[in-house]
């Protein structure tokens, strides 16, 4: 028999334990599948040392399915790294330390963001700065010195590549965090109320992706480089969509610079400015997009107290009227139509002395300029005179 504090034993009968199993393995399949796929659309702009990209979608996958779902989700990173690793030819142990550095880099980024209670919305400005800092920036410093001391000390890359390897893995993962773990934390659920507001967003996409295909084809005809005027369409997006237009715009523009790579090699060094760019540009969407955000919240905090306010002042018993500067009467509660006689819809714009004549208490057979102390009284819309207090 068990006491009030003991916790109850729930029996999992042996013919379903297997399925739950099965189920997280393949489960696990599919999202190490998806990180591996991740990852060859990554080395799309691997430079010539170390096959290291200075933009790793992996990564961002990694934190997000740590912090938005579980930590039990750990073995994908390492299945991941090892294939990528032995896709590549690298050796098996290059493979695991580079499963097991971003597998640090995604529980500190996790870490870090849970210490700091950052919600996974980034609906406020504080959020998005504490995300950039310590979930994005921060914890590739840890997986970049791993990694480029790997690849030192088993002979993949030389000495004077180091400093090379080492800033290139960091700005790898610190966008892949950047632009792909907001993109999957807010597409995790359907984002749109209405489908109206769906179309709009689709709308502005597709316009991006036209005007990022234009940038990119006068570029391959040797004209000054106009990816840098994209940044409108990220202010935009985040202004009228939030998190979810910001995050889409970052996505579509990393996907642009890929196809730059595809077509034609660009200056390696150019690719990072780029993709710095494009960081750059995400972390003021996001920033734009918390900034409305915050103001909507304060506009139905506001309009809630207002509906508070308006409750109670039609619930209790004394009279309230309200004027704008002018002394115009704007608002009579219940109480007062009932003292003053005078509806508020018609008291509504009439001067306050109209709808509330005040006059001391006086006698009723005595002069009008004869008074004495007592209540004042108020002269009805019916020319009653009832004393109020």
């Amino acid at each position: 028999m068990y006491g009030q504090n003991t916790p109850a034993k729930v029996l999992v009968p042996p013919d379903r334990a297997l399925p739950v199993a099965l189920r997280y393995v393949i489960v696990l399949t599919v999202l190490a599948a998806c990180y591996f796929a991740a990852a060859r659309v990554g080395l799309v702009l691997r430079v010539y040392y170390g096959d290291i990209t200075p933009l790793w979608p992996p990564s961002g996958i990694a934190v997000a399915l740590l912090w938005r779902y579980s930590l039990r989700w750990w073995p994908v990173i390492v299945i991941g790294e090892f294939a990528v690793a032995i896709s590549l030819g690298q050796s098996p142990v290059m493979g695991l330390i580079g499963g097991i550095a971003q597998s640090l880099e995604a529980l500190a980024a996790v870490f870090l963001l849970r210490r700091l209670r950052v919600e996974e919305v980034l609906s406020r400005p504080t959020h998005v700065c504490q995300f950039v800092i310590f979930g994005a920036l921060l914890p590739p410093l840890l997986s970049a010195t791993i990694g480029a001391t790997a690849l030192r000390f088993t002979g993949v890359i030389g000495a004077a590549d180091y400093f090379s390897a080492w800033s290139t893995w960091w700005l790898g993962d610190a966008m892949g965090i950047l632009i792909i773990t907001p993109f999957i934390v807010q597409w995790s659920k359907w984002p749109f109320a209405h489908a109206r507001e769906f179309y709009r967003w689709f709308g502005l996409m597709v316009l991006l992706l036209v005007a990022g295909v234009t940038v990119v084809t006068l570029e391959r005809a040797h004209y000054v480089s106009l990816f840098y005027l994209l940044l409108p369409f990220m202010i935009v997006a985040a202004a009228h969509y939030g998190a979810v237009g910001a995050t889409s715009t970052a996505v579509i523009m990393a996907a642009l610079v890929l196809g730059m790579q595809i077509e034609a090699k660009p200056d390696d060094w150019q690719t990072a400015i780029k993709l710095a760019f494009i960081g750059a540009t995400a972390f003021a969407g996001y920033l734009v997009a918390s900034a409305f955000a915050a103001q909507s919240r304060s506009w139905r905090q506001l309009s809630i107290e207002q509906e508070r306010a308006l409750i109670t002042l039609q619930s209790i018993g004394d009279g309230v009227i309200s004027t704008n500067a002018n002394g115009m009467t704007e608002f009579m509660n219940p109480a007062a139509e009932r003292i003053t006689g005078w509806a508020a819809s018609q008291a509504r714009g009439m001067p306050l002395d109209c709808v509330l004549a005040l006059n001391p208490s006086r006698e009723h057979d005595a002069p009008a300029g004869e008074l004495n102390a007592g209540p004042a009284l108020l002269r009805t819309k019916e020319g009653k005179w009832v004393p109020i207090e």
